[in-house]
């Protein structure tokens, strides 16, 4: 076996280990796997190896790690090849990317849940992962879901927010008051990924806004097929036939809560996408599975984040 700090040259070598291992799942595409890892900020590359059988030079082994500013690494992928499972290899690019998150300041270990992440915890499903995760010291912290809108052949009711507030789709125009709005309201996470939104040529076509009386009070993030960032609603898409898109985050300002307002944006980013020919959906990384549920959303997927504190 030869074990490597991971390079551009090994991209299609851990799409097609990715797709071979749980691409029925989670079907990856090497423009995501660029997006999130190469061209993202926080990657690691000293933290980040692959493993290739020398007699063969096929790839059978992946870890991606990640730092940030908070002092909590990131183990984005984790991933072996199943026939070469059993012989060490994961336990190996797991102790490599500790020691270099380490090494980098980070004093708490995540798996998922990074920025540009791929997913915010282990699959549910993947009950040998966990299990393997818990005798390497990480610990379960609660369920996160994934869900699902299918919205064909179906018409949406507009809800009646008032006079005093409109609705509607953002241009460039907006862009200013966007990111003011996110530095007031939702800083940090939020806040970044609409800067990076920006800064990769979004015309704001992302956004639907809420305002009252030309204030922006709320919005929801929406995403198509022609969105200029692969987000994480949209990165397993390829599941389906049909187009789908996706929706959120969702945020009303703290002021403006409690008036449905929240509903409204939801039912205008789904009657928006509709237009767009998206008509199923999905809701990525929440716990509001029953507000989702009003208009029609279910469990689509399931994940457990991990985290280890204090490793060494």
């Amino acid at each position: 076996m030869r074990t490597e700090k991971l390079s551009p040259r090994h991209i299609e070598g851990i799409c097609e280990l990715w797709n071979r291992e749980i691409g029925c799942d989670f079907p990856l595409r090497t423009r995501l796997l660029r997006q999130n890892v190469l061209n993202h900020p926080d990657f690691l590359s000293e933290g980040s190896f692959v493993v290739e059988d020398k007699s063969s030079d096929n790839l059978v082994g992946v870890v991606i790690g990640k730092v940030s500013r908070f002092g909590v690494g990131y183990i984005s992928v984790l991933l072996v090849d199943s026939l070469y499972r059993t012989l060490g290899l994961g336990s190996t690019l797991l102790k490599l990317a500790e020691k270099a998150l380490k090494d980098a300041g980070m004093n708490t270990i995540a798996l998922g849940g990074d920025s540009g992440h791929f997913f915010p915890g282990v699959p549910s499903h993947y009950m040998g992962m966990k299990q393997w995760l818990e005798r390497r010291g990480f610990v379960q912290r609660g369920i996160t879901y994934d869900l699902l809108g299918d919205l064909r052949g179906k018409a949406l009711i507009e809800d009646d927010v008032g006079p005093e507030v409109t609705i509607s789709v953002a241009g460039e125009a907006d862009r200013g008051d966007i990111l003011t709005f996110m530095n007031l309201h939702f800083p940090g996470r939020w806040e970044e990924t609409t800067k990076r939104y920006f800064a990769s040529g979004g015309t704001g076509r992302e956004f639907i806004l809420l305002r009252k009386t030309g204030k922006i009070i709320g919005f929801c993030r929406i995403n198509d097929d022609y969105s200029p960032i692969l987000a994480a609603n949209q990165f397993w898409s390829p599941c389906f036939q049909d187009p789908c898109g996706g929706i959120g985050p969702l945020g009303i300002a703290a002021s403006y809560r409690g008036y449905g307002y929240g509903k409204a944006a939801l039912q205008a980013a789904m009657r928006v996408l509709q237009e767009r020919n998206h008509h199923l959906m999905v809701i990525d990384w929440t716990s509001e599975v029953d507000f989702y549920a009003k208009t029609g959303f279910t469990i689509w997927k399931s994940y457990h984040p991990y985290t280890k504190e204090g490793f060494s």
